[in-house]
């Protein structure tokens, strides 16, 4: 057996002699470097293995290589230390932080004797100095992290270096065409690297390297500035030229190819961006902005991510170039958009309104210039949506019908199909069943012919919940059913949690109450906890209509708060009308018209409702008013108006940060 052999790695002819003049023996070579045999034989040696999230319980935890030898050498370290409940998920943060790497776990566990695993964590994120020990009776090189990296620095050539430094600026890993636009790596070049351990490839055409070991590069990378400054502009110019290229496929051509090609690079593709933003280059952000916006659309969920990416780079080159009112009015518009979906109307309003006010002058162009009238479209088709979440369906109504008047006077089918995907929507609120219909089936029309799969699941979800409005569920349940089979076959699970709550509202209007409950659990369980929590409102006035009907009336109360506390601070009037109307049958239920009076008259307070929302709260009127006296039902009503939601909300306020999902 031969240990850390990569310092005779050049010289192989000497290990060839010597398997030649032994040829009964094996040899066990451990080397940081390929030795170049014929007779060799690689076994690439990799991180011990870790848990890949905290979802599991200590006892498994324990059986994971990585987590067995941080306990180890920290009890060795602070003897008594053992992992528990509470400190597990700081261990499994520092395992998957260095990748299982060995002799990183045994330096990160001799910090116990100092620190909580949550502070080594921490620390591990900001200073890689960390992983050293004062030992003496160990080589100088595994001293520390930092001392093992310069040791196989130190045995790289001049090209590997360089290759090295420029490719640390990758994040998440990079593709061969990326690696020769950003460093001029050649093949020859990549399998070098692989071969001293420098480079990794997970054999589909995607190379990377230990996070550990990209920082320390980044180290050495900082050291040489124009060197440095020069990768950036490659890795922005790279990354950014691949998004681009993704747009008309992000659009509606091959979208799950597209989505994934760009997911994969996200990472690269945010730093490239952020480099954009920061050195002012708006001509590489306006080109980039549509295919970065339908990407976040197309992937839904996530909106806080998209919503920053958009607004960072807005302050950033707002702040370097205050003359560049068209791309800055365009990227406040795309913020607009996702700030909407995060549920706050009144920032999303504002967004749109600046972005309104940069981009209505230029937009009036001869000729016109199709980048400008989608982005103006946007910024309209936002305003619209926040007239619409508040109520105003007239507001939204007039927004829309603008949208779609440009787009038609443009041809561009694409904006047509979303601009009648949303006046539908306002329309159906509005009562036109039938109008909205045939809005949701000119854009369904528009998508399939374009191939754009993702926008079908959510014209098919506009027409399943226009047929509950319409009174018809089996219809529902055939839009939403397609929709839900369509979602899944392309990989779209941001809307699959849509669709079964949907489902579970067709399943109660069919009297199916078992039935809409378990859709609607089964639509909690999937959900992006990060996504929309208007969603995740909806879900749980679903949950809790059911319950209601089940005879569960605790359940079914402690739905309806958690709703409420969701939907209450985002102006979600609709949802909040529904909670308070389904407490107030509760409370009917059990006996208590007064205290039902109280929640119907804050309901009323809110509106204008949805029609299905407004007649939910007739019948709440109509039931009190066979519940008591014509003049009492009258002062609790008017009681209620001059009372508070939040006030309400109070008793339960203490439980909503673990209760909210």
């Amino acid at each position: 057996m031969l240990d850390n052999a990569e310092h005779l790695a050049d010289d192989g002819q000497a290990f060839a002699r010597l398997v030649a003049g032994v040829r009964d023996a094996s040899f066990l070579v451990t080397s940081r470097v390929r030795l170049g045999l014929e007779a060799e034989r690689v076994y690439r040696v990799t991180g011990l293995r870790y848990p890949e999230d905290d979802d599991v319980t200590l006892e498994d935890a324990s059986a994971f290589g990585a987590v067995d030898l941080f306990v180890r050498r920290a009890e060795r370290t602070t003897p008594g230390f053992v992992a528990t409940e509470e400190n597990l998920p700081a261990v499994l943060a520092i395992c998957r932080r260095v990748e299982g790497l060995p002799l990183a776990l045994e330096l990160a566990a001799a910090w116990v004797r100092a620190l909580t695993p949550r502070e080594i964590a921490a620390e591990l994120d900001e200073r890689l100095e960390l992983l050293a020990t004062g030992a003496q009776d160990v080589p100088e090189r595994h001293r520390s992290l930092l001392g093992a990296f310069e040791h196989a620095w130190a045995l790289a050539g001049p090209r590997d270096r360089e290759l090295l430094r420029r490719l640390s600026v990758c994040r998440g890993g990079f593709r061969r065409d990326a690696a020769a636009e950003i460093a001029g790596a050649t093949l020859t070049d990549l399998a070098g690297l692989i071969d001293r351990s420098l480079l990794r490839t997970d054999g589909l055409g995607r190379y990377g390297a230990h996070p550990l070991l990209l920082e320390l590069a980044r180290l050495k990378a900082s050291r040489h500035e124009s060197e440095r400054a020069d990768t950036r502009r490659r890795h922005a110019r790279a990354y950014l030229a691949l998004l681009a290229s993704w747009e008309d496929d992000l659009a509606g051509g091959d979208q799950e190819r597209a989505v994934a090609a760009v997911g994969e690079d996200l990472e690269n593709v945010r730093a490239a961006w952020r480099q954009a933003a920061r050195t002012g280059d708006r001509a590489a952000l306006w080109r980039a902005c549509r295919a970065l916006q339908i990407f976040y659309i197309q992937r839904g969920g996530r909106w806080d991510d998209a919503a920053s990416a958009f607004g960072e780079a807005a302050e950033a080159l707002e702040r370097s170039d205050p003359s560049a009112k068209a791309v800055t009015g365009r990227l406040r518009a795309a913020e607009a958009w996702f700030v909407y979906r995060l549920g706050d109307l009144d920032r999303s309003e504002a967004l749109a309104g600046v972005a309104l006010a940069r981009l209505g002058p230029l937009a009036a162009a001869d000729p016109p210039d199709p980048t400008l009238d989608r982005a103006l479209a946007s910024t309209l088709n936002t305003l619209g949506n926040v007239a619409s979440a508040r109520g105003e369906r007239q507001g939204a109504a007039a927004r829309f019908e603008e949208v779609l008047a440009l787009a038609r006077r443009r041809g561009h089918e694409p904006q047509i199909a979303i601009a009648s995907h949303n006046l539908g929507s306002v329309r159906s609120r509005l009562g036109d069943v039938a109008g909205a219909e045939a809005l949701f089936r000119e854009a369904l029309a528009i998508n399939r012919n374009r191939g754009n799969r993702r926008s079908m699941v959510r014209n098919l979800i506009n027409l399943g919940t226009n047929a509950l409005r319409g009174g018809d569920p089996e219809a529902a349940e055939t839009a939403l059913g397609e929709g839900l089979e369509l979602a899944r076959a392309i990989g779209f699970g941001a809307l699959v949690p849509t669709l079964l709550s949907y489902l579970g509202h067709a399943a109660y209007a069919r009297g199916m109450h078992a039935r809409a409950l378990e859709l609607n659990e089964q639509a909690l369980a999937v959900l992006d906890p990060h996504g929309d929590p208007g969603l995740v409102a909806a879900i749980r006035v679903g949950l809790a209509d059911a319950a209601a009907a089940l005879g569960r009336p605790d359940a079914a109360r402690a739905d309806y708060l958690r709703a409420l506390q969701i939907a209450w601070p985002r102006s979600r009037v609709d949802t909040c009308a529904a909670c308070l109307v389904g407490l107030a049958e509760l409370h009917l239920a059990a006996g208590e018209p007064e205290r039902a009076a109280h929640l119907v008259g804050l309901a009323g307070g809110l509106g204008p409702f949805e029609p299905e929302t407004a007649e939910r709260l007739r019948a709440a009127r109509a039931a009190l008013r066979d519940a008591l006296p014509a003049d009492r039902l009258e002062r609790r009503l008017a009681e209620a108006a001059r009372g508070s939601i939040g006030a309400l909300l109070e008793p339960v306020g203490a439980r909503s940060a673990d209760e909210a999902p």
